[in-house]
């Protein structure tokens, strides 16, 4: 598998605390899974798509607390065969997370 796995991070603004358990990165799609009930998943989608973008990436943001709605989405991101030029961008997409994370 090509995936990028980051595990957990804390994603922080002025207003909030984003505890995030998984993330995975796959041709251009962020997709998490928390296990914190005060996560504001709607809140912590718009951060990371509005920040992804000002650092030029355009991705597909969605963060879950169901765990098996986010075991199917990355099993079936998992499949899909990407081009070098897209591990490279999804490289990319992971650490500009990771320098969005405490």
């Amino acid at each position: 598998d090509t995936s990028v796995v980051l595990t957990e991070l804390v994603l922080t603004t002025t207003e909030r605390i984003m505890p995030i358990d998984f993330i995975v990165v796959k041709e251009s799609h962020i997709v998490g899974y928390t296990t914190h009930p005060k996560c504001d998943m709607p809140f912590a989608d718009k951060f990371l798509t509005e920040n992804m973008q000002l650092n030029g990436h355009k991705v597909s943001v969605k963060i879950m607390n169901n765990k098996s709605k986010f075991l199917a989405r990355t099993t079936e991101l998992a499949k899909r065969e990407i081009s070098e030029e897209q591990m490279q961008k999804d490289s990319d997409i992971a650490a500009t997370v990771l320098s969005l994370a405490i």
